[in-house]
Formats: C-alpha cells, sequence, structure tokens
C-alpha cells in the first residue's frame, strides 16, 4: 500500500515554520516543503520619524537587505541593513545646538525641522508562529546602531527675524552603535518552497539621540519584502 511504501519520518517533522505537521498526502493542499535553515530577504517599506510629541514630518521611504539563520527550532537569527532618508521635526529645546552660543542673541526656535541619510544595521532574534499550513506569524526584537551621513537643519522662529540663525549642515559620517530597540510584529507566507512573501509593521525606540542635535528620533514603518530560502545542501555546496 502507499503508506507501506513511505518510511516513517513524513508524518513526524522538526518543528520548524514551514514544515507541515500531521499533514495528509491525499489532499490536495498537502506538499512536502524544503527544510530550509537560512534566508536572504528583499524588500522596501514606508517610514514615519518622531522626535518627542513634536509631531511628524514627511514620510520617507527605506530599501534593505536581510539575512537570517536557524538558531534553534522556530527561533532565528535575523540581521537587516537598511538605508533612508529621515525627515523630522522638533519643537524649541528638543534640539540640542552643537555648541555654546549657537543661537543668535541667544533666541532658540520654535521648531527645528531636519532631515538625514541614514544606515541602520539591525541585529535582532526573530521567533516564527506557525498558524496556518502555508503561512503565519513572526515576533522580531533586537537592537539597531545608525550609521549617519549627513544632516541639514532648518530653523523656525516665533518672529522672522534674517538675523537669527536660519539653518545648519553637516557632511561628517557618525556611527550610534544600539542607539534604538527594534520591535516588529509580522506576517509571511510561502509562494512557493523557496520563496514567501513577508510584511512588518515595528517601532524603533530610541535609547539615545543622533546627530549633532542629539535628537531622540523614534521611527514607525512597514517592511515589506521577498523571503529567499536556503537549504542546509545548498548551503554547504557554497
Amino acid at each position: 500500500t502507499y503508506m507501506e511504501a513511505l518510511p516513517f519520518y513524513p508524518f513526524v517533522f522538526e518543528s520548524d515554520f514551514n514544515d507541515p505537521v500531521g499533514v495528509n498526502p491525499e489532499t490536495e493542499s498537502a506538499q512536502l516543503t524544503v527544510n530550509h535553515f537560512a534566508s536572504w530577504v528583499f524588500g522596501l517599506g514606508p517610514e514615519l520619524n518622531v522626535v518627542d510629541d513634536s509631531g511628524l514630518d514627511r514620510a520617507s521611504l527605506a530599501v534593505y537587505l536581510g539575512y537570517e539563520a536557524k538558531v534553534f527550532r522556530d527561533l532565528w537569527f535575523h540581521s537587516r541593513l537598511s538605508y533612508s532618508r529621515k525627515y523630522y521635526k522638533a519643537d524649541g529645546y528638543s534640539y540640542e545646538p552643537p555648541y555654546y552660543g549657537f543661537w543668535s542673541y541667544g533666541v532658540v526656535p520654535e521648531i527645528t525641522y531636519g532631515n538625514c541619510s541614514m544606515l541602520d544595521l539591525a541585529v535582532d532574534l526573530r521567533y516564527y508562529l506557525p498558524v496556518w499550513p502555508k503561512s503565519g506569524l513572526y515576533l522580531n526584537t533586537g537592537v539597531t546602531s545608525y550609521v549617519l551621513f549627513d544632516e541639514s537643519y532648518e530653523f523656525i522662529y516665533e518672529t522672522n527675524d534674517p538675523n537669527l540663525r536660519q539653518s545648519w549642515s553637516d557632511n561628517d559620517t557618525h556611527f550610534y552603535p544600539a542607539s534604538n530597540i527594534n520591535v516588529g510584529i509580522g506576517y509571511y507566507t510561502s509562494i512557493s518552497n523557496k520563496l514567501d512573501v513577508m510584511a512588518e509593521p515595528f517601532i524603533k525606540v530610541p535609547l539615545s539621540g543622533v546627530g549633532y542635535g542629539v535628537i531622540p528620533i523614534t521611527t514607525f514603518g512597514l517592511y515589506m519584502g521577498i523571503r529567499a530560502k536556503r537549504t542546509k545542501a545548498e548551503l554547504a555546496s557554497n
């Protein structure tokens, strides 16, 4: 019979988020998925940045490349490199001037509008929850380090006085290790044994300020991407 021809293991799978457990091979949806141990993730998504309670400026677009590897069962190590130009605004004293006497006549602006080019280096742990046969949820948390390439600011005052400092910019590169905590919850669905589609709403909570203004930037966003899965055999062949 069919069952006599099969070895024992098809009905006892390792607990992996892409491995079906107790699948009936006679149903149309049954399939033996590839047990993978690492993945590349490519994607993009919108971001919004907030400084304290100063409100939102315009959204920006982040592009990213990620890599993940299995640690144990459904727990994975995930690293991600993303790039975006961040836009934000800060109320008066939320922006710390880069040196004493920076403000003309000691007058602090009412609002500061800023933007900067930022490289995001994230190191996370990710736990997958296989809720449905071909899809599920995952929880993601970790820390982000920033590399800031340039920054520029425009200062708005209560009165329009051309004698007050109107703007400031800097093109130096700065590194801010472990400056934010990442928290996200995502959804994935398999479109083949090799590819998944993913979407992850997230928040990055500041642990320290960045830039010459030492600005604590909170980022809200949505990552959307494709995950290319690699098997143990593929990894060993490289």
